[in-house]
């Protein structure tokens, strides 16, 4: 058992030290943050089509990895985060009100 949780920080270590310097470093020439985004989408696009196919081929959702049910409502909850943050307004622009120079703070 001791040898898979030291596998796996190792791994964890090895991803931590190639991603987490190349968010603080400009993009490369040629990819833009609209390819970073499309990079994310098919990212998880593929991990739901990885869920949705083990959820076929095992006939059951209680078989399929825990790991991937739990990133899938991950999704879900920031998807419906993000829609609704894109139709309730949360915050409107300050209106001047008669004979003050200053927007209302309220």
């Amino acid at each position: 058992m001791a040898k898979s949780n030291t596998k796996k920080w190792i791994g964890l270590s090895i991803a931590a030290a190639v991603i987490l310097p190349s968010l603080f470093l400009p993009l490369p020439a040629g990819l833009t943050r609209a390819g970073l985004e499309s990079l994310a989408l098919l990212v998880a696009g593929a991990f739901a089509v990885f869920g949705i196919w083990q959820w076929v081929t095992r006939k059951s959702l209680k078989r399929v990895d825990r790991q991937l049910l739990y990133l899938g409502g991950l999704y879900a909850v920031v998807l419906a985060l993000y829609v609704f943050y894109e139709k309730a307004i949360v915050n409107y622009r300050p209106i001047l009100m008669s004979g003050s120079e200053s927007p209302e703070a309220s």
